[in-house]
């Protein structure tokens, strides 16, 4: 008989980083599904912690709403896009794995990408429609 674990949970083949493999990520559904609330580097969910901290993102980009009105939405989807673009890149993927201390981060899923640009917009709507209802431009 053997001690190994027959029910173990197998681990699932990681992909490569850089763009390429990024963009080939969309013909699959997450495959740690969608929503994920631990704070875990190996798990390609489609919202996971991160993504929260993406509406905070937003949130900030949308207070340019002060100079350029609802130009802001554009700079907030902008900023969101660049960001994910250059997060999933070799280079980028390896300075995030640095600064948020995960050695082992390749990069997001682009199921995870499109939900951080959407929460993004969320944030920076958020602010503009607040900023606009109460006056706060310039």
């Amino acid at each position: 008989m053997s001690r190994i674990p027959r029910f173990e949970k197998q681990k699932q083949k990681r992909r490569e980083k850089g763009c390429k493999a990024w963009c080939k990520s969309i013909n699959k559904l997450p495959p740690d599904g969608w929503v994920h609330c631990r704070c875990d580097d190996t798990l390609m969910a489609a919202m996971d912690p991160w993504t929260f901290t993406h509406l905070i993102g937003g949130i900030v980009t949308g207070l340019t709403t002060y100079w350029i009105g609802w130009w802001s939405m554009l700079v907030s989807v902008g900023a969101a896009v660049l960001f994910e673009v250059a997060e999933n890149t070799v280079i980028g993927s390896t300075i995030a794995a640095t600064v948020c201390c995960y050695p082992s981060f390749i990069g997001d899923n682009m199921w995870n990408s499109i939900f951080d640009v959407i929460f993004n917009t969320i944030g920076g709507f958020i602010t503009a429609l607040i900023m606009m209802e109460n006056g706060w431009v310039a």
